[in-house]
């Protein structure tokens, strides 16, 4: 929000209609002789129309003889220089002159003598090239001036006179066509010259008598609905355009959590050399965070401000009073999801005042759980894989910096030794860190492989149904893998439970789906069955299941018995589509939101493809 002292100022001097010595037909005024039109459609060939380009030049137009030419004048001299010239004999309509200063365009309506059609004439201020383009859709514009890069807004007169009617135009600067935005009342006299735009807050302004009415009036065209409103004028003025008074200006270059309660507020700000020498300056702040709407002290800026600072930026933690808003002194409820609002800063002085918007993000802390870590039993995930989801993260908004606010967990547990009870007492350490250390009440978990099954564990047998949001599984084998057989291939049974007892995670790797035959393609039931307690999702967490289908993956087995296990003796007898290691119908979950991807990576390197990390950050917004 930016709250402008707008006024229009009325210049009371004699209308000098710009052109080059060609009269624009207009509708007669009441009470005005030919003569007197005629007299007030005539430039002086001395007088130049002219808009301001910048700080230091104005720009603008004059007849000089032969052509009508582009000048630049400088309004502390009175000097001139020439900026383009155009098209011999070009007739222009007086008013219709516009000048985009941030684009370094002129905008000018023009004919030529052997066209019976007007053209919108664009110069480029830097470059002199001057091109045209016919204007379809009306007769001539009376004036116009610039609405914002893309657009100009003029006016026009439609229809005879008298049943005729003024018409407020939008106009496309590249290709000349126009639409009506209104209309307003019949047989209204304009005042040409008297009419500007604010662009900001899309009105445009115009002066107008009704044929019944002595008086003149201001009449106010809404730009976005097309409503036109009128109010009488106490005099009739020859022309007027948009006064922005010298204002505050803050900008809020970043805001972000600085502790665990505050949120830091980094500023850009302007000050007029208006106000007072010594301030005072402050600023306060607005927002409505989690369901709690609240306007906080006003902050001293003087000690870092004086008056004519341009674009003065201001770190959060500058000066004797720094921006840290403590959201637990304002009421705000710790988060259990992550929060967007827009923070409004209202930057004051004595003199003026300017606000400025900016939309914020808070994000829930994230642990990642890795997968399987040993080299028997399962597929060993190499933890590098993990730097580039980390890195990822980071982009998108996330920290692992210990000494700001901390939104990235990652810690190694012993996938070969823990036990279930032991993992999720760990898990439950993790999110009590990542809670104690920021403003949330919950976090996030991505859990890849083994740390899928580690996160679900944990949240339906431990603390985690009250203190996690989401739980993201990458590749995570929930039915679980016939890898595990493949691994333990030739194995007695002996040593499959001596190896069960040392690494009891992994016995939730053993297929809960039918993944044993005999060589007669009978299907064999497991000596030893999957002991993970699959239990739905608990009301308030979210579960997400993201797999890759596309490589062809071991799913039903032929073997034979040996010394109460298995020899695997073709791997290949049924493969179904999944990331090499876990098939598609393992990683799906009933309950959760799953992500079916085709993608190139395999199962242990899932976390670092870019399309499953794209999938994880989607998945990650609230």
């Amino acid at each position: 929000m930016r709250s402008l002292c707008r006024l229009l100022v009325f210049a009371v001097a004699i209308l000098i209609t710009a052109g080059c010595g060609a009269t624009v037909t207009e509708k007669p005024l009441p009470n005005t002789t030919a003569e007197e039109l005629e007299e007030a459609a005539s430039p002086s060939l001395s007088t130049p129309q002219s808009d301001r380009a910048s700080l230091d030049t104005l720009v603008g137009y004059r007849w000089n003889g032969a052509q009508e030419e582009i000048i630049s004048i400088d309004p502390t001299t009175g000097s001139t220089s020439i900026v383009a010239t155009l098209d011999l004999d070009v007739v222009v309509a007086g008013g219709a002159f516009a000048v985009d200063s941030d684009n370094h365009k002129a905008y000018l309506q023009g004919r030529r003598e052997e066209e019976s059609f007007w053209r919108l004439y664009t110069t480029d201020l830097i470059t002199g090239e001057v091109s045209s383009i016919p204007l379809s859709g009306v007769v001539a514009l009376s004036g116009f001036d610039l609405y914002n890069k893309d657009t100009l807004i003029g006016y026009t007169w439609s229809g005879a006179w008298p049943g005729g009617q003024e018409e407020m135009v939008l106009i496309d600067p590249t290709t000349g066509s126009t639409s009506i935005v209104a209309t307003l009342d019949l047989d209204v006299v304009v005042a040409g010259g008297a009419f500007a735009v604010d662009s900001d807050n899309h009105k445009a302004y115009l002066q107008g008598r009704r044929e019944e009415e002595s008086f003149w009036r201001l009449y106010t065209t809404d730009l976005i609905t097309g409503e036109v409103s009128s109010v009488p004028l106490a005099v009739h003025v020859s022309g007027f355009d948009l006064y922005v008074a010298q204002r505050l200006i803050v900008v809020i270059t970043k805001a972000r959590m600085v502790s665990k309660h505050e949120l830091g507020v980094d500023l850009k700000v302007t000050v007029p050399k208006s106000d007072p020498k010594e301030g005072p300056w402050k600023v306060r702040f607005t927002a409505e965070i989690n369901g709690q709407l609240f306007t906080t002290r006003d902050f001293d800026l003087t000690d870092l401000l004086e008056a004519g600072d341009t674009d003065k930026e201001i770190r959060f933690d500058e000066g004797d009073d720094p921006r840290k808003i403590n959201l637990e002194e304002y009421g705000v409820p710790r988060f259990t999801e992550n929060q967007k609002f827009t923070l409004t800063a209202i930057f004051s002085s004595p003199n003026s005042q300017g606000t400025g918007d900016k939309e914020v993000k808070i994000l829930l802390p994230v642990i990642i759980v890795h997968g399987w870590t040993g080299e028997s039993l399962f597929a060993s995930i190499p933890f590098r894989i993990y730097e580039d989801l980390i890195s990822r993260l980071r982009t998108e908004g996330y920290t692992n910096d210990p000494s700001w606010y901390k939104t990235i967990w990652f810690e190694r547990y012993s996938s070969q030794t823990w036990s279930p009870w032991y993992v999720a007492y760990w898990l439950d350490g993790m999110a009590e860190k990542a809670i104690s250390a920021t403003y949330a009440k919950r976090v996030n978990i991505i859990g890849h492989s083994l740390g899928g099954l580690v996160g679900r564990y944990y949240i339906t047998n431990g603390a985690g149904k009250s203190k996690v949001h989401k739980l993201i599984m990458v590749g995570t084998p929930n039915g679980g893998s016939s890898q595990f057989y493949i691994n333990t291939s030739g194995w007695n049974i002996n040593k499959v439970n001596k190896e069960l007892a040392t690494s009891p995670l992994a016995q939730w790797l053993i297929p809960t789906y039918q993944a044993l035959y005999d060589t007669m393609n009978n299907p064999l039931s497991p000596p030893i069955r999957n002991n993970f307690p699959d239990q739905s999702s608990p009301q308030g967490v979210t579960y997400y299941s993201i797999y890759n289908i596309a490589i062809n993956t071991p799913y039903g087995l032929i073997v034979k018995p040996r010394s109460g296990w298995y020899v695997i003796v073709d791997k290949d007898y049924y493969q179904s589509g999944g990331d090499g290691t876990v098939s598609s119908e393992s990683a799906r979950l009933d309950g959760a939101i799953n992500s079916p991807l085709v993608v190139s990576n395999g199962h242990a390197f899932l976390p670092k493809d870019p399309i499953v990390q794209n999938t994880i950050i989607e998945h990650l917004k609230d």
